[in-house]
């Protein structure tokens, strides 16, 4: 979450800095906003999985739990 959150502050920087510079610099801040865009999905994904995979050992558990409460019974 954290990775995302200064990516995202990085981006934002890096937009505002091709407002403000010459051309020639400007080309190199266009590849660095393309690099940060990446970077960002990047980190959205692995966060998307690692949530999908907790709520998977969520569901997991929770079955186990109900399949040992039966069992006593």
């Amino acid at each position: 979450m954290h990775a995302c959150i200064l990516l995202k502050s990085a981006y934002h920087i890096n937009a505002h800095a091709c407002d403000m510079v010459n051309v020639e610099a400007r080309g190199l801040l266009w590849v660095t906003e393309q690099s940060l865009e990446m970077s960002m999905a990047l980190v959205e994904a692995v966060q998307d999985e690692v949530e999908a995979r907790s709520a998977t050992l969520a569901v997991l558990r929770r079955a186990a739990q109900a399949d040992r409460a039966s069992v006593k019974e």
